[in-house]
């Protein structure tokens, strides 16, 4: 015969209330054992479990921010089978992470999830997916169960990957005396996370940092970070399996929001390809730059259903494609807000090339910026002149727009209607009155020299 426990007495749970019960019973007998009719014992057992009841049923209405009627009728049930232990998960959702007691998780009766407004999951049974649950107060059946894997978080997520914003060491170093094996493989694979070769077959690694959050719209399911239940069982539905580790491996299943951040590292190593070395750093004028016009295709590709084509050599075709990242971000309910690209680097061979090139054939770019410049400029001051004309003959000819044709009208009318209307272009804008206020006389003598004339 094993070890007698007295854990044993209360397994199941069940047998919990009712050893209570029975201790309870058995203190009632020995404090009114002089009493020789059994009624009273029986009548006041009765009263006892109706009261319980009734308190139960009391307290069930305050312990949970329950509104209708069925929802007071579930919580009383669930807190009246409590003490038997025949619940389910009784679990609280903040911030997309469960809070419970140890051993809830075993629990498979009808349970009660309670939800913050920042929270969602998918409710599961063993062998099935259920629904989709947002913020507020869920009853679950029994078997139905949430596990860490079928939580997500309704706030905006800020996903980064690549080298960390100055690092000690360049991702390109080789292995530091004082770093250990970890630290150089952490280094080496935060690097491979975004390393990208250009055209001309030069490595760059960058850090990317991508803003995203489950799709919907603030203020839907009762909340201000949005809750749709589409957007969470294709978030929970569409997580990925890395048949590459084992089954029981706690990485085995890449969460949902895994995916956004290395869906624009792919993009942003296609279209530097597209680039040499030396494009990156070109400036045209009146052009975006290499790294301007590739953050902007990431972008359209993570945030647009269609995006302009770019051919090999980093030219825009003009062909309208489809955006094959933001159709299956919106396949896992995925919506982008925000891309960023920074923190670019390269070997340190390669940027000390790069800076003696540079340092040889400064005076030429120097002079090939002038020259940029300079067109820029000439471009400018002639758009201004031709804006200043289209500005002058329109002010001029505001006298004209009241006529309702067929009046003829002499030269002299005409001309005061045109050194009117310029005089009034003056008045109108207070700079250019104080700055022509020379030439506002000067008008105003003529306007009074062609009306003492005679007809011209």
């Amino acid at each position: 015969m094993g070890k007698f426990r007295l854990r044993k007495l209360f397994n199941p749970p069940w047998r919990r209330p009712f050893w209570v019960c029975v201790g309870a019973f058995l203190l009632y007998l020995y404090l009114n054992r002089r009493a020789v009719n059994p009624s009273p014992p029986l009548l006041d057992l009765i009263v006892i479990v109706f009261l319980t009841i009734a308190w139960i049923g009391f307290f069930s209405q305050f312990v949970l921010p329950v509104k209708t009627i069925h929802e007071r009728m579930q919580a009383f049930f669930r807190l009246l089978i409590y003490p038997l232990g025949l619940h389910g998960q009784a679990i609280s959702i903040i911030d997309g992470e469960i809070k419970k007691r140890k051993g809830e998780e075993q629990k498979n009766g009808p349970g009660v999830i309670l939800l913050d407004t920042a929270s969602a999951a998918l409710l599961k049974k063993p062998t099935q997916y259920m629904r989709a649950i947002g913020p507020g107060v869920t009853f679950t059946k029994r078997r139905e169960a949430v596990t860490p894997e079928s939580v997500v978080d309704l706030h905006l997520h800020k996903q980064t990957i690549g080298p960390t914003l100055h690092a000690a060491l360049s991702p390109f170093a080789e292995k530091g005396k004082k770093e250990t094996a970890g630290e150089y493989q952490a280094r080496q694979r935060e690097r491979n996370e975004t390393r990208a070769l250009t055209r001309d077959g030069i490595e760059i690694v960058s850090t990317i940092t991508v803003y995203f959050k489950l799709e919907s719209r603030p203020g839907e399911g009762n909340t201000q970070f949005g809750f749709r239940p589409e957007s969470v069982e294709k978030a929970i539905l569409g997580q990925n399996i890395d048949l590459n580790l084992p089954p029981d491996a706690a990485e085995r299943i890449r969460r949902w929001d895994w995916l956004p951040a290395y869906l624009a590292a792919d993009v942003w190593r296609e279209y530097l390809g597209k680039f040499t070395l030396d494009e990156l750093f070109q400036r045209n004028a009146g052009q975006p730059s290499a790294t301007a016009a590739i953050l902007r295709m990431v972008r359209a590709r993570m945030m647009e259903d269609h995006v302009t084509a770019m051919n090999d050599f980093g030219a825009e075709t003009g062909e309208m494609i489809e955006s094959r990242e933001y159709h299956l971000l919106k396949k896992r309910g995925i919506q982008v807000t925000r891309v960023e690209i920074n923190n670019l680097l390269i070997p340190e061979e390669v940027e000390s090339q790069l800076v003696k090139r540079w340092n040889a054939s400064w005076l030429i770019r120097a002079r090939q910026e002038r020259v940029l410049v300079d067109r820029q400029r000439d471009y400018i001051l002639k758009q201004g002149q031709t804006e200043a004309h289209t500005r002058f003959a329109e002010s001029a000819s505001q006298p004209f727009l009241s006529e309702t044709g067929g009046e003829l009208l002499t030269g002299r009318q005409v001309l005061l209607r045109l050194l009117r209307g310029s005089l009034e272009m003056c008045d109108r804008d207070p700079a250019l009155h104080s700055m022509a206020v020379e030439e506002t006389a000067q008008l105003q003598d003529l306007i009074d020299w062609v009306e003492k004339q005679a007809d011209l």
